[in-house]
């Protein structure tokens, strides 16, 4: 990326190619704040999305608890015909079944949520990283101006 030259502008301290190095200087700081800023962003969406799959995990557990065992004693295909015992098995199949299904979608989602974490992790880091890149230009500018104002 090329920086066009700057006007200096009038009654400044700061004389010809001294203002444009500094507007310079400035410039990379302000990039480096927005790269904080956006990847702040990115981390807040991703942790938001983070939030929802976990509790479309909760959704499908509490879905799976909901889902009945038929046994002798219960009123609902209770009995101890053979009829009855078929019939309970069959409703306990169906239901196995459905639990099986609900247990898969729930196990999607949560390797979605171990990327999405690990992803997360990274973005954060890499907030770090430009954090200590701003703060380490902040402190090297500093040890410039107080090794010229001594």
């Amino acid at each position: 990326m090329s920086v066009p030259p700057v006007d200096q502008m009038s009654g400044s301290s700061i004389s010809g190619s001294g203002f444009e190095k500094t507007y310079r200087i400035d410039l990379v700081f302000q990039l480096i704040l927005q790269v904080i800023g956006t990847l702040q962003g990115v981390a807040v969406a991703q942790a938001q999305r983070l939030q929802l799959l976990t509790s479309w995990q909760q959704a499908y557990t509490t879905l799976m608890n909901k889902i009945p065992i038929f046994t002798q004693n219960t009123s609902l295909f209770g009995g101890t015909t053979t009829e009855d015992g078929n019939l309970r098995d069959d409703e306990n199949r169906v239901n196995s079944s459905y639990t099986e299904q609900l247990r898969s979608l729930r196990s999607q989602i949560s390797d979605d949520s171990k990327s999405l974490q690990s992803n997360l992790n990274q973005t954060n880091d890499g907030v770090t990283q430009q954090a200590n890149l701003a703060t380490a230009l902040l402190q090297e500018l500093s040890t410039i101006l107080s090794t010229i104002y001594r």
